[in-house]
């Protein structure tokens, strides 16, 4: 699979220093194995300015809903952003010195927005540089898992096994761990993200 650039937008509110100064940010191609910066800087002028940039939508586009985390359509998908301050990589923090900018309203994930005016002051020359890194992730459409087990030969019943499905890889988006008595609803026809899964099974 090919990395498609991510584009992304100014979109600071008209008569914002962003908005005037900004012009359009830089697309970037990351590589699977390691992320894509923008050469170039935009400065922000504190204290209030809404500054805002957008991540533009791209193809293909997954469907997801953010509080279920059901896959509905598979394709790249905007999981988190993070933003940091300094040399050192320190959360960038809100105005009020305690909430991370980040995870605050001044990041819409469902607009892929991010919303500047609330940053923290830095008080030191090694805290003006802000970061802020946008994570995407080629996410796979649900599909329905049901397991079952069979015996073979012995006394034992289908139901008196546990089985489960673990995600190979650990952190995909959408991704279920499933567990339960064969033939129990816990492990019958359940919505998760389509990939690899393992299958160990216990009695």
């Amino acid at each position: 699979m090919t990395i498609p650039q991510f584009s992304y937008l100014n979109a600071s509110p008209e008569g914002t220093y962003g908005h005037e100064n900004w012009g359009t940010p830089s697309g970037l191609t990351p590589t699977w194995s390691g992320e894509a910066v923008d050469p170039r800087t935009y400065s922000l002028l504190a204290p209030h300015d809404a500054a805002t940039v957008q991540e533009a939508g791209t193809s293909p586009q997954a469907v997801v809903d953010r509080d279920t985390g059901d896959v509905r359509t598979s394709g790249w998908f905007l999981c988190n952003v993070t933003c940091t301050a300094g040399s050192r990589g320190t959360p960038l923090l809100r105005r009020d010195g305690t909430t991370r900018l980040d995870q605050s309203d001044s990041v819409d994930l469902n607009k892929r927005t991010i919303r500047l005016d609330e940053t923290r002051l830095a008080e030191r020359q090694d805290e003006i540089a802000v970061k802020c890194v946008w994570h995407n992730e080629y996410v796979v459409g649900r599909g329905r898992v049901t397991l079952v087990t069979v015996v073979d030969g012995g006394s034992a019943r289908p139901e008196q096994w546990t089985m489960s499905a673990t995600p190979a890889t650990e952190g995909l988006f959408g991704q279920k761990t499933i567990t339960g008595a064969s033939g129990s609803a816990a492990v019958g026809k359940v919505y998760t993200a389509g990939g690899t899964y393992t299958l160990p099974g216990s009695r």
